[in-house]
């Protein structure tokens, strides 16, 4: 009898330890595959984290400028346009308040460019035969001043520029850009804009 509770005590005793031993490698393989998924999640939150931090280094270069084109309906020959807005405004008085912006423009019209710069509220003082100048600074030089012409049509909203091609050279190779123009009632104002990027070949 006694020998068979001992039999019975063994083979309960050998139960518990093989239970204990499939516990532990169940365990043990159950963590090193924690293991493994946390490391593989590790290396593509890193992956993605160097994605990131590559775009965020590298911005689009911003675009200052606008083109068109269009065709001239009487001669069939296309026009060609690019503009800028200034980045500052400028305040008059009535009954322009509300704050002005301006808009530099590069025509080409049958073969001729010509620079135009335009007021959306507010005139300009009127030049009649070109007598009248603004002061022109392309980033740090020296400013230089620049005849220019009122509209043909009487519109003092908008001014055309003298020697259009000496303008349009030193534009191309500059970023920033100001003009200094007199304004009717409202004496001389000075007009910003970021001109970096312009393309124009014609």
């Amino acid at each position: 009898m006694k020998k068979i509770v001992k039999v019975i005590l063994g083979v309960i005793a050998a139960l518990i330890v093989i239970g204990l031993l499939a516990n532990i490698f169940s365990k043990g393989k159950k963590d090193g595959a924690q293991t493994k998924a946390a490391t593989e999640s590790t290396d593509k939150d890193s992956a993605k984290g160097g994605t990131s931090d590559n775009a965020a280094t590298t911005p689009a270069a911003e675009e200052h400028w606008s083109y068109e084109e269009e065709v001239d309906k009487m001669t069939s020959k296309k026009l060609f346009y690019a503009s800028t807005t200034s980045t500052n405004t400028v305040e008059f008085k009535f009954p322009y308040q509300g704050g002005s912006t301006f808009t530099l423009n590069v025509m080409n019209r049958e073969g001729k460019n010509e620079i135009a710069i335009q007021v959306s509220k507010g005139q300009f003082m009127s030049s009649l035969g070109g007598n009248k100048s603004v002061k022109v600074k392309f980033d740090s030089a020296e400013p230089v001043n620049y005849n220019y012409s009122s509209a043909s049509d009487g519109s003092s909203n908008i001014i055309f520029l003298s020697n259009a091609s000496k303008f349009i050279t030193n534009l191309k190779g500059a970023k920033k850009l100001m003009v200094e123009a007199e304004f009717f009632n409202a004496g001389s104002k000075v007009l910003e804009f970021d001109v970096a990027g312009l393309k124009w070949d014609k």
